[in-house]
Parts: structure tokens; sequence; C-alpha cells
């Protein structure tokens, strides 16, 4: 394959990462219950054969999520959510009054460079992109340093704002989110690691898929086979967030 043509390989699968593995593995602890059959059926699906693909969807949680687990992730995205509106927020709230208050151009646009606005906060914000909101935060925690928000509080930035902002880091280092976490959220990512996640994805759905039709005359078991359908169950449970009050802090 070619530079250019790896480079634009896209992935395979609807849904995030995230959401992809963790849907596989809903779907494979259905294949799991019924291994015993499935091997009398299938002549080459000997042992270890469904017992290594389980294990590939286990480690892909830490090999492209950063989490050990698919519990851990689940409570590490949970406390995302429970932060992500409120940072948010304050990042606009700190652009904005950065923008209005330092009027020198220049330096201005060494602020917002600095801070990684220029590279985290369009994706963060308009495409609701964990990744990038997780490194934005880290960034600002990183660079806000005694030194600049002295320097910040002078140019009439609220002091409460700066230390909220440097917060949201240790936040989620509490909750075991750190730069690395849903480092391959992005569809855009690099071609070899697009590929691993379209190998990881049609391996395990060769195997659900065969198996659904397996049990088709067995609606228990087969309508929990759907990928869509395991899709829909993760997405749901993702928490719901309620924008805080716009009065809550004045712009």
């Amino acid at each position: 394959m070619s530079k250019g043509t790896k480079s634009t390989v896209k992935r395979q699968f609807k849904g995030s990462v995230d959401e992809m593995i963790t849907a596989i593995s809903l779907l494979f602890a259905v294949v799991m219950e019924q291994k015993t059959k499935l091997e009398g059926e299938f002549p080459l699906w000997v042992p270890p054969f469904l017992v290594n693909i389980e294990q590939k969807i286990t480690n892909s949680f830490k090999t492209f999520l950063g989490f050990d687990d698919a519990e851990a992730l689940r409570k590490a995205t949970m406390a995302l959510h429970r932060i992500q509106v409120t940072a948010l927020d304050d990042l606009t709230t700190l652009k904005k009054r950065l923008t209005t208050f330092v009027k020198d151009k220049n330096t201005l646009t060494e602020y917002l460079k600095t801070f990684g606005y220029d590279t985290y906060y369009d994706n963060a914000k308009n495409n609701e992109s964990q990744s990038d909101l997780i490194n934005l935060l880290f960034r600002i925690n990183k660079k806000i340093t005694p030194e600049v928000k002295a320097d910040l509080l002078t140019k009439n930035i609220n002091n409460d704002l700066l230390n909220r902002l440097v917060g949201y880091a240790e936040t989620m280092n509490n909750a075991n989110i750190n730069q690395e976490s849903f480092k391959f959220n992005k569809p855009n990512q690099t071609a070899d690691h697009n590929i691993a996640l379209n190998n990881l994805y049609n391996e395990a759905m060769d195997v659900v898929k065969l198996a659904a039709d397996f049990f088709k005359k067995d609606k228990a078991i087969s309508s929990r086979l759907s990928y869509a359908a395991a899709l829909k169950q993760v997405k749901a449970t993702k928490p719901t967030i309620t924008p805080p009050s716009s009065t809550t802090k004045p712009v």
C-alpha cells in the first residue's frame, strides 16, 4: 500500500472507538455464552479460536483507549462527561476575555497558541472531541504557571476562573483520565491505527454475524447479536449533561 493510500484509510465501523470496542465486547460476551455450540458448528473454530478473539477485544481497551477494561472506561467516561460542559464553558470564557483584554495581536496569538486553543479548542467545542478536550485542559494546567497567572491577573482575568481551569486536569487524573486516554477517538487518526481498528472490528463481527445467523430461529439470542443494537445500548448508557445556567458565570 502506498503512502498516499495509507493516509486515507477510513474507519469501517459506526460510532467512536470507545463505543465500537465496548459494543463488540458486549456482543462477544453473548458469543462466549454459546461457545460450545458454535465450536461444534464451525469446524475451524477449535479452541482457543474464540478465546483469542475475546482476548484481543479485552486488550484493545488498553491498546487503543488507555484503560484496563470496560468498567474502567465507563467510569472515566462518566467522570469526563460530568465536567465536560463546565470545562468548555470556562475555556470559552477565558478565550473571550483574552480576546477582549489583550489588545496586542501578537501577544494574544501567543497566549492562544501556548494554551492550545489553536490546536484543540475547535474540535473540543464544536465536535465534542473528548481527546481534544483532555489535551487542551492538560495544556492549560501545564502552561498557567504562577508567573503566567500573575500576568493574566494584571490583564483583568478572574482568579477563580484560572483556578478552575487549572484544576480540571487534577479532576481528570483522579478519574484515571490522562493525555493518553481516548487517544484514538479522532476519525482521522493515522492509517496504521485505523487499519488495526478495522481489523479488530471485522474479525469480531465475522464471528458475531455468523453466530447471529446460526441462532436466527432463537430470537432471545439472535437479538443480542446486533451491532446496531449494541451500539445504541452503549450510547444510551452515556450520562445526560444538563448545561449550567447562563446566569452562573458572567462573561
